[in-house]
This record gives C-alpha cells, sequence and structure tokens, in this order.
C-alpha cells in the first residue's frame, strides 16, 4: 500500500494517475476553547487581555474592503463581550449584534452558535434569539467569537447590541 498526499491507495495500476504533488498539512491542537467553556456565561476571563472597542465609530451596514486590519500573530484568536439586557425590555423586542471585524470564525451567543462571521461579504448583523437571552440586572450575557485570521488578521473594530 502506498501514500500519496496522506491518502493510502491499493492496486493502483500504472494507467492509474494519481496526484502526483506532495501536500504540505497544519495541525492545530489548541483549539479546544469550546472544550473549555470559553462561550459560556460562567466562564472566568481574568486571565485574558482586555481591549477597547472604538464606540464612537459607525458600524457600517454594507460594505466590503471596509474590514479592519491587524497583524497575523495567531491561528485562532477568541474574542468575548459581556452585556445585560434590563429586565424591564419589552419582551416583544427583536435584539441583533452589529459587528466590523475581520476573520473568518463562528459566533456563539450564551454557549449557543448564532453563526458564522465570514470577512468576505461580510454580514454585519445577526439575530439574537431571546430564547438565548438572559435578562435582568445582574444576569450577564456573553458573545463569544473564535476567528480564523486572514490577511488582515482577526480584529474586531466595532459591536453593539440593540434593537431592531
Amino acid at each position: 500500500m502506498e501514500e500519496l498526499c496522506g491518502i493510502k491507495t491499493a492496486g493502483l495500476s500504472s494507467n492509474t494517475s494519481s496526484i502526483q504533488k506532495t501536500l504540505s498539512w497544519w495541525l492545530a491542537t489548541e483549539l479546544s476553547g469550546i472544550d473549555q467553556g470559553f462561550t459560556k456565561t460562567d466562564f472566568s476571563a481574568k486571565g485574558w487581555k482586555e481591549i477597547a472597542l472604538d464606540t464612537n465609530f459607525v458600524i457600517p451596514r454594507k460594505g466590503n474592503g471596509i474590514q479592519p486590519t491587524g497583524k497575523q500573530d495567531a491561528l485562532l484568536t477568541w474574542y468575548r463581550a459581556e452585556f445585560e439586557i434590563p429586565a424591564n425590555a419589552d419582551p416583544k423586542t427583536l435584539w441583533k449584534l452589529l459587528i466590523n471585524a475581520s476573520g473568518n470564525g463562528y459566533m456563539y451567543l450564551n454557549g449557543h452558535n448564532i453563526g458564522r462571521h465570514w470577512e468576505v461579504g461580510p454580514q454585519r448583523e445577526f439575530f439574537l434569539p431571546e430564547c438565548w437571552l438572559n435578562f435582568g440586572k445582574g444576569k450577564k450575557n456573553v458573545i463569544t467569537l473564535g476567528l480564523c485570521q486572514t490577511m488582515n488578521g482577526a480584529v474586531v473594530k466595532g459591536m453593539e447590541v440593540a434593537s431592531y
């Protein structure tokens, strides 16, 4: 049996074409953010680096090529944002997350996957299902992003939780 590009082949005749180029693979073993509870509300982020978001920047609703740029310094970068929704919020209100970021990856609300952030396009508005939100003083909600770096890095410039 012969191994070609990580695929074992057996019984190939001399007339059978096969892949002749050796592929190089990347393996990341430290991507266990889901297993470690990064997306949960009871996770302690005390060892994490705190960053400031640009609160004066209006998050664009459309447009490509205006994503923030940063350095490529890791395979995957995790971001967390915590927020509260008042107990007296109208129960009929629908909530959304607006985001301006670079990088490709997944987004979580209180441990539930709410979608994929893809730099190209990009989608900047995500629905936050009320059944996964915590309402009231002291009841924390957590948005978590696990972003794979692109040519622009993986940078979050702005996030906003708002009603529709």
